[in-house]
């Protein structure tokens, strides 16, 4: 292997911007693409007796709120859907150093991983024994629903609300989800589609579904990896805003795509998708036929 021995001899900030540049991410600074992270078939929505401070909260009164956990997408160490090879960590002092300032700065956490074999058995390399990942951010990210799981998604705060501790309470709805994916079929499914006036009293806040064409994600066993949006900043998208009766087909200037796709994913958007929406409280709603890729 070529090595390139005169490094150390290199002005101090150009060795600190190739150790940056040989990092996974674009600068703290620049916008990042949107993270898509995997709706689980486990509990994400629980109560806790609001508090001072909390939104709802009344002085003197026992209040419930009703909150959605996103926290609860990722627990062991298979459901980290944000990955990141870090391997500059333990190169030399100085790469740490330019390393874990990135690490702070992009808001990467590390968990030692938990099915480490006993040190006598099989040796391990400092950089297999953790793992580096983000958790769910609900102004970027997006919570991605498989279509067998999107009925699911859709009756589990009702569902639990029908449980033995919350059963007739009165609870105050907390959810900062913005941004849903769901695969390109969703559009034509009728009947997951009917299920989106259901949803506003649960995600009041959301106003972006990103519609996933092409190649879908799905979960690696094998870390790390990560699955990024693509096109959301470029593509054409259908947009919808309360009032109106019908979707808006919003294209970019220059913008390079297949027309025949667009045209096609835009007649259920706006005849099977928006009518619901309109049923809806929702104020405007965003459809972005975008892609997904893995990293």
């Amino acid at each position: 292997m070529a090595k390139f021995t005169l490094f150390s001899l290199l002005p101090f900030e150009l060795r600190d911007q190739i150790w940056h540049d040989a990092l996974p991410t674009q600068s703290p600074g620049s916008d990042r693409p949107p993270a898509l992270y995997f709706y689980r078939l486990k509990p994400h929505w629980a109560p806790r007796v609001l508090t001072e401070g909390d939104p709802g909260y009344r002085a003197g009164e026992i209040d419930l709120g009703f909150y959605f956990h996103a926290e609860t997408l990722a627990h062991d160490d298979d459901e980290l859907d944000t990955q990141f090879d870090v391997p500059l960590l333990f190169v030399n002092r100085e790469a740490r150093r330019v390393t874990m300032k990135w690490i702070r700065d992009e808001g990467i956490q590390i968990r030692l991983r938990s099915d480490l074999p006993a040190e006598t058995q099989t040796p391990v390399r400092a950089n297999e024994k953790y793992i580096f990942y983000r958790t769910f951010n609900p102004q970027i990210d997006a919570l991605y629903i498989p279509l067998e799981r999107w009925e699911s998604f859709c009756r589990e705060p009702t569902d639990r609300l029908f449980e033995p501790d919350l059963h007739e309470r009165t609870v105050d709805v907390h959810s900062d989800i913005i941004s849903i994916a769901v695969p390109q079929s969703f559009l034509f499914d009728w009947t997951a589609m009917s299920w989106m006036a259901e949803m506003e009293p649960w995600f009041p806040n959301l106003k972006v579904m990103y519609v996933i064409i092409g190649e879908q994600p799905c979960l690696s066993a094998v870390g790390p990896w990560r699955w990024e949006v693509q096109g959301a900043e470029s593509l054409p998208y259908f947009y919808w805003e309360q009032g109106n009766e019908d979707l808006e087909f919003r294209r970019r200037d220059q913008a390079v795509y297949d027309e025949e796709l667009f045209d096609r994913l835009f007649e259920p958007a706006q005849n099977g998708l928006i009518e619901e929406v309109m049923h809806s409280d929702f104020k405007r709603f965003e459809v972005r036929p975008v892609m997904a890729v893995k990293r």
